[in-house]
């Protein structure tokens, strides 16, 4: 593991020791959740979809009211720790990075603090992608369209307040399934808690469209960019929950995950399409 702190207002950075204490007990980060990060999967020393998460990091600290990001200071710590760990022996196929800004601490008026990590993909995950997931579908609790009536909710924003959604990810696993689906009360689908929903109807891929009150994938969009020049149609739509019944197939897809396929929708199976994904995972290879 490779730990980089950067300080925003100074712009600095410094190598650290991940087993050194880096927060003070009234960080933000730390007692509110109050600040963003991204998480992105290294390939052969390369971040995959870069500028897309930097381009979502800059959103969400705009929505969050963080310090503006200095691409260029953010940039330099995710060189400096991609260039740590290969001088570690440890940059093999794939490992993962993920970068945050909290608001700092409390009781001081607060300095924003950031940091870069590295870790490796966890085993699981890499058998996920082979066997697939069952899922369930729950409740996010609003209707469609709440990200632009309610911005204050921060629904386009990736915040450090993960509390619902991996709250929602045990509440799948105790109903003996792998993982959760957002619905909003007026039946439309929205996300998985650390995923994209992709669908394939037909001729088409399909994902819910962010406005409906989602986080905007940036595998999603890598995917679906390779998939275009290779001649698919790909589409944001307004999803119903019982269309995922009809779908020719249904994937979960992140930066750490890539692409899932979805195998049970509360407890009913639905149809994989083992030779559709077999192709998106190529696409999406060649196009990183």
């Amino acid at each position: 593991m490779v730990l980089i702190v950067i300080d925003p207002i100074s712009r600095t950075l410094a190598r650290a020791d991940p087993a050194e204490p880096l927060l003070t007990y009234d960080d933000a980060a730390a007692t509110r959740g109050d600040g963003i990060f991204e998480a992105a999967l290294v390939r052969h020393g390369t971040i995959v979809g870069r500028e897309l998460h930097l381009d979502r990091f800059a959103s969400s600290a705009r929505l969050m009211d963080l310090p503006d990001v200095d691409r260029g200071l953010w940039n330099e710590a995710l060189d400096s720790a991609l260039a740590a760990q290969a001088a570690s022996g440890d940059g093999g196929e794939d490992y993962c990075v993920r970068w945050i800004l909290s608001r700092g601490p409390e009781h001081s008026g607060g300095n924003a603090i950031g940091w870069v990590e590295t870790f490796a993909v966890r085993p699981d995950i890499v058998e996920r992608r082979r066997d697939g997931m069952r899922v369930v579908t729950l409740s996010r609790g609003y209707q469609a369209g709440m990200a632009v009536e309610a911005p204050w909710l921060l629904i386009g924003a990736k915040t450090l307040s993960y509390a619902i959604n991996l709250a929602s990810s045990r509440f799948a696993k105790a109903r003996r399934a792998d993982e959760a689906i957002w619905t909003t009360t007026d039946g439309f689908v929205l996300e998985a808690p650390r995923s994209s929903v992709i669908l394939a109807k037909g001729d088409e891929l399909l994902t819910p469209d962010p406005t409906l009150g989602a986080l905007h994938g940036t595998t999603q969009q890598l995917i679906f960019s390779a998939a275009r020049e290779n001649g698919w149609r790909c589409r944001y739509a307004r999803i119903r929950s019982e269309d995922l019944y009809r779908a020719d197939a249904i994937w979960l897809s992140s930066s750490i995950r890539i692409l899932v396929p979805v195998t049970h929708v509360n407890n009913s199976q639905i149809a994989v399409a083992p030779e559709a994904t077999a192709r998106i995972m190529e696409l999406f290879n060649s196009a990183i």
